[in-house]
């Protein structure tokens, strides 16, 4: 019997990762475009940066996808499609548990000022543990990481105000 609980135990924990990862999309206001942002995650390009330590942790190397190539997968508007009433849309994150960080699309697009926002899911070479992920938004050129968002589950792109 005991051995039979250890085999029973031993199933359950390799299981379990499989079901807890959560499914984020990426939607876009006002259209039926949606993308699977785990799947985003392994096919498009990655990239590193390394933050110093911070109000909200020490140093480290973060590593996932940017941001504008995930809402390119999308075709959210970009260059110099983004103008006249593009300029009002938004970007909004939501966390599992509701929180939400809200940016201009302008802000995050290079033909307006190069910045870096990373979708990261490792840290230091290793995934994001629970705390943090599965997915988290880096900006290192932010003074404060207020808008770093943990646990990314959704993304909705589109005119101001379309993100509930």
């Amino acid at each position: 019997m005991r051995k039979f609980c250890h085999l029973v135990l031993l199933l359950v924990v390799g299981v379990v990762p499989a079901f807890a990862q959560t499914q984020a999309t990426l939607e876009v206001a006002g259209s039926s475009t949606r993308v699977d942002i785990n799947d985003a995650m392994r096919r498009l390009p990655r990239h590193q940066v390394t933050v110093p330590a911070n109000e909200h942790g020490s140093a480290g190397t973060y590593e996932g996808i940017y941001l504008r190539d995930l809402l390119s997968e999308a075709k959210v508007p970009a260059g110099h499609a983004i103008r006249g009433d593009v300029l009002a849309w938004t970007v909004t994150l939501e966390a599992g548990d509701g929180y939400r960080v809200v940016f201009a699309l302008a802000e995050i697009d290079p033909a307006f000022r190069e910045r870096v926002f990373l979708l990261a899911d490792m840290r230091d070479g290793k995934p994001l543990g629970a705390k943090q992920g599965p997915l988290r938004l880096i900006v290192p050129d932010e003074s404060r990481p207020a808008r770093w968002i943990r646990q990314v589950v959704r993304i909705v792109a589109g005119p101001a105000g379309t993100a509930k």
